[in-house]
């Protein structure tokens, strides 16, 4: 029996013409469960610079999907109009593939990572960090946050980190790949930046809703300009699938 299936897959956007598309795509009705296998499905939109930004980028979005398996996926992909009209107007887009490995919280009132797998060693893992603030946090919050992230991005040691949001300003999360899992895990635990962002949460309460995701990387698909690490992912993850 197949597992359940993640995908995210983030498109770059050149010209106004396009960006014009993907932005429009944010406030367009989508409804999941008339696609058939589609667990939990987001469209969006991110930041400039590293982790949580109030900074929009208008040249990249992305569209993270749960599965009930990879055939789903696949059909998906070969058959659906509106993936095909993403990959019509983006100029480059790239896939991860993951699985999860530890889940902690909820995602507008579901959890959409049913399904953990013992992590392997020697595999790449990727995290999603994801919250919506509460509106009476928000001035504090943004006010503390980007100096916090910007002294994490030169401790971190991930390859790969972006932001992404659905709402600006308040519903935010990041997207971060790792050629280790103990860089991830002493970046989460033992970074002094990431320690006191912890501890800011819970002294103001910023959060209505978080949640936190590790996967293991199963495969790739694609390209992605100024990710210096994907020709080694592709060369171990490229034919995974």
């Amino acid at each position: 029996m197949e597992e359940q299936f993640t995908t995210i897959t983030f498109f770059r956007f050149n010209g106004f013409k396009n960006r014009f598309f993907a932005f429009s795509q944010m406030g367009m009705p989508f409804h999941p469960e008339k696609i058939e296998g589609l667990i939990f499905s987001k469209k969006v939109g991110t930041g400039a610079g590293y982790g949580f930004s109030a900074v929009p980028n208008f040249g990249v979005y992305g569209w993270l999907n749960v599965w009930k398996s990879k055939t789903h996926w696949e059909k998906f992909r070969a058959q659906h109009s509106d993936w095909h009209k993403w990959l019509e107007h983006s100029s480059e887009n790239w896939t991860t593939y993951l699985k999860p490995i530890k889940v902690h919280g909820t995602w507008s009132n579901k959890q959409p990572f049913l399904l953990e797998v013992p992590a392997p060693e020697g595999e790449w893992v990727a995290a999603i960090t994801r919250a919506t603030i509460k509106w009476k946090n928000l001035l504090l919050f943004w006010r503390t946050v980007p100096v916090i992230s910007r002294k994490m991005q030169a401790m971190a040691k991930d390859l790969f980190s972006i932001g992404f949001g659905e709402v600006p300003f308040r519903e935010l999360a990041t997207f971060s790949i790792w050629s280790e899992v103990d860089f991830l895990e002493h970046f989460a635990y033992q970074s002094p930046e990431h320690k006191k962002a912890i501890q800011l949460t819970r002294k103001y309460d910023w959060f209505e809703e978080e949640l936190f995701a590790r996967f293991i990387v199963v495969g790739v698909d694609g390209s992605w300009t100024g990710f210096d690490a994907l020709p080694k992912m592709n060369e171990k993850y490229g034919s995974v699938l």
